[in-house]
């Protein structure tokens, strides 16, 4: 690409970032554990935040589920049924992200009180930004998310006498 079109690229991604521009959680799992008595599972995460995220409106798309006596037999309709998909795409920029972060289809996205999972991820122009394409996990709600850092004061007690 040009030097010209890669700077029209990027005044056009800074745009779409005014206008269209959320702050999103990227997720990475990273462990999980299990205590055996309780029952319980918590997970790690590596999360990256992205201030400007350019989130694309939503597109419901109405699929169809077949039992296979149906595609099989060419029977009657017995089982399946209809439900309707909800699929976004999200534009990253990569200027908004560390500089040695990669894009992986395992990662899940948080916005809002939504969590939605990659379906696709493209390469743009020149490694200039992501394009992703979102699947909305009505049925999955985003996990409470406990953020922890641990700050550890170091005091020394030994002495040294002598030259350095």
């Amino acid at each position: 690409m040009s030097y010209q079109g890669q700077k029209a690229l990027k005044r056009n991604l800074y745009r779409l970032k005014r206008v269209l521009g959320v702050s999103v959680d990227i997720y990475e799992v990273i462990g999980n554990t299990c205590d055996y008595e309780t029952g319980d599972m918590s997970r790690e995460y590596n999360i990256w935040t992205v201030k400007k995220a350019i989130f694309l409106p939503e597109d419901i798309d109405r699929k169809k589920s077949y039992d296979l006596t149906f595609l099989a037999a060419n029977k009657n309709f017995q089982m399946g049924g209809l439900y309707e998909v909800g699929m976004r795409r999200m534009i990253l920029d990569r200027a908004d992200l560390p500089t040695n972060f990669e894009m992986r289809l395992h990662y899940h996205i948080i916005y809002g009180t939504n969590r939605y999972e990659i379906v696709e991820m493209q390469d743009f122009e020149e490694d200039r930004c992501y394009v992703l394409t979102l699947r909305d996990t009505k049925a999955r709600r985003p996990e409470q998310v406990v953020t922890s850092t641990v700050n550890q004061q170091l005091t020394s007690t030994d002495t040294y006498e002598g030259e350095i």
